[in-house]
C-alpha cells in the first residue's frame, strides 16, 4: 500500500477453499476483506475473488490525499507452501496499481429538468449537435433550468466536470465545485441562492462564460416546487503543458507532456471516453445528479478553410512578417472557405504567453471593454473585431494589438471563425497549441 504508512496485511491460504474473514494491523490504515478466497482452476491456474472495502480510518486517511496522489497497489503472491526453502517457488502477481479517487455519491436523476442548453462563444445552441462545434479553447456556456423541492433541507449544488467511460464507468475529475447553502436565505421553506464564482479568465467584460452561477428563478415556480437557473461558464482546456495527475491510465501516452496525463482537454474525447457536464443538488450526504456530454474538436479541424495574414506597423505602414515590439500593429485575417459563405459568421482571435497563463481574446461578438491590460484593441470607431465580406466565402476579421503589452518572442497567437456549423481554428507566430503528437508550442519566428 503506497501512501499508507504503518499499514501491513497478509494471509496464508492452503488450497482448501477457506473463506478469509479479514485482519489488519491496529496501528495503520485499515480494510475489511470480505469473502476472500482462492480457487484453484485447472492445474495452472488460480482464480482470487473477494471484496476489498476501506474502514473509516481508511476513508479519513485518503480523504487529507489530493486525487493523483492516494496511489495503491493490491497484489497476490503465490507459492507453494510445502517446500521448506525461504521464498522458494514463490511470485507475487500485481492485480491492481492505479490512483484511489473520490467518486460521487450518487443518488437519482434529478426529474425536474425543465431545460438546458450549451452555447458557443457566439450564442449559437449546440446541446443537441450531432457533431460538436466546440473547439480547443473554446469558451462555453451551459444553462440549466431546473426545480427543487419546498421544505427539503439541500445541503448545496455540486457541479463539475469529468472525463467518463460508459463501458467500464470508470472517471476522473477536470474540476468539480460546491456551492452551500449553509449561508443562504429560506424563505418560505425555498432556499433563495444568489451565488456567483468568478473563472478568471480574461473574457470581455459583457462575458457570461466567466463565471458559474446558481441563482432563484421564479417564473418556473409550480405548486410545491420552486425554480433554480445554474449558469456554468468554462473553458475547453488546451493547457498541455499543465498536469492532470488524476487521469487513467488509458491515456498514458510517452510523447505527450506529462505523459499523456496533461490538461488539453480535447484528447480525452477518444474511444469509449467522453466529456460530461454534471451538476448536483446533495441532501443527507447523496447527490442527485443531471449530465450533459460535451465534446472538443481540435484545432484546424476544416480542411476547406485556409487563411492569409497580413500585419501592418501603423506607425510607418510597413508590413512585417512576425510582430514588432512595442507598436501598434493591425492584424487583418483573410478567412476563404471553399464549400460554403460565412453567413451570421462569428470570429475570436486569442493571445497568450507561451505556456503560460496569461491569455487575452477579443471578438466580434461582445465589445473588447476599453480593458487597458488587453492587447487586442479595436480599430478606430469600433468596439470589436471588425468583419468585411459577411455572405460571401472570404470572410477578412481585423483589429489592433498593443505589442508593448506582451513579448512577442513568447506570444501565441490563434484565430477561430465559425459559420453554419463549422469552426476552424489557426495558430500563427509559433506552431499549433496542441499537436497529436504533444509537441509543445515554439517561440515566434
Amino acid at each position: 500500500m503506497v501512501n499508507a504508512q504503518d499499514f501491513d496485511f497478509n494471509h496464508s491460504l492452503i488450497p482448501d477453499g477457506t473463506i478469509y474473514a479479514g485482519e489488519s494491523n491496529a496501528d495503520g490504515v485499515h480494510f475489511d476483506f470480505q469473502n476472500l478466497q482462492f480457487e484453484q482452476i485447472g492445474g495452472d491456474k488460480l482464480r482470487a475473488t473477494g471484496r476489498i472495502i476501506p474502514s473509516s480510518e481508511a476513508v479519513a486517511f485518503f480523504d487529507a490525499i489530493p486525487d493523483g496522489g492516494r496511489n495503491m497497489v493490491i497484489w497476490v503472491q503465490v507459492g507453494d507452501y510445502t517446500l521448506t526453502g525461504q521464498n522458494s517457488d514463490e511470485v507475487a502477481v500485481e492485480i491492481y496499481n492505479a490512483d484511489n479517487f473520490d467518486a460521487p455519491t450518487l443518488g437519482v436523476q434529478i426529474p425536474d429538468i425543465v431545460d438546458e442548453t450549451l452555447l458557443d462563444h457566439g450564442g449559437n445552441d449546440i446541446t443537441s449537435a450531432v457533431t460538436p462545434n466546440t473547439t480547443t479553447e473554446d469558451d462555453v456556456l451551459f444553462v440549466s433550468n431546473f426545480r427543487l423541492i419546498d421544505g427539503i433541507n439541500y445541503q448545496g449544488i455540486r457541479t463539475s466536470i469529468v472525463a467518463f467511460n460508459d463501458v467500464t464507468e470508470e472517471q476522473f475529475t477536470l474540476e468539480d465545485e460546491f456551492f452551500s447553502f449553509a449561508q443562504v436565505v429560506n424563505i418560505a421553506n425555498q432556499f433563495q441562492p444568489n451565488i456567483e464564482l468568478s473563472r478568471g479568465f480574461n473574457l470581455p467584460p459583457d462575458s457570461d462564460r466567466n463565471v458559474i452561477s446558481i441563482k432563484r428563478n421564479p417564473a418556473i415556480d409550480i405548486a410545491g416546487k420552486y425554480g433554480i437557473q445554474l449558469n456554468y461558464g468554462y473553458l475547453s482546456r488546451w493547457e498541455y503543458w499543465l498536469e492532470q495527475a488524476n487521469a487513467n491510465d488509458d491515456f498514458f501516452d510517452i510523447l505527450q507532456s506529462f505523459d499523456g496525463k496533461n490538461k488539453d482537454w480535447q484528447h480525452y474525447n477518444t474511444g469509449n471516453w467522453f466529456l460530461r457536464l454534471s451538476f448536483f443538488t446533495r441532501v443527507n450526504d447523496v447527490d442527485d445528479f443531471n449530465h450533459q456530454e460535451i465534446q472538443i474538436r481540435p484545432y484546424e479541424d476544416d480542411v476547406n478553410l485556409s487563411i492569409v495574414r497580413t500585419l501592418t506597423n501603423l506607425s510607418d505602414l510597413t508590413n512585417p512578417t512576425a510582430l514588432v515590439s512595442n507598436e501598434l500593429m493591425q492584424i487583418d485575417i483573410e478567412f476563404t472557405w471553399i464549400i460554403g459563405l460565412f453567413t451570421n459568421p462569428w470570429v475570436e482571435f486569442t493571445i497568450e504567453d507561451k505556456e503560460g497563463g496569461n491569455r487575452w481574446v477579443i471578438s466580434s461578438v461582445l465589445d473588447q471593454g476599453n480593458i487597458s491590460g488587453n492587447p487586442f484593441k479595436p480599430k478606430t470607431g469600433q468596439t470589436k473585431i471588425e468583419l468585411t465580406g459577411i455572405g460571401s466565402n472570404i470572410l477578412t476579421a481585423s483589429c489592433n494589438i498593443d505589442t508593448s503589452l506582451i513579448n512577442v518572442n513568447l506570444s501565441s497567437l490563434s484565430y477561430r471563425v465559425y459559420s453554419e456549423d463549422k469552426t476552424a481554428k489557426t495558430t500563427t507566430l509559433g506552431t499549433v497549441k496542441t499537436l497529436t503528437t504533444g509537441l509543445g508550442k515554439t517561440p515566434a519566428p
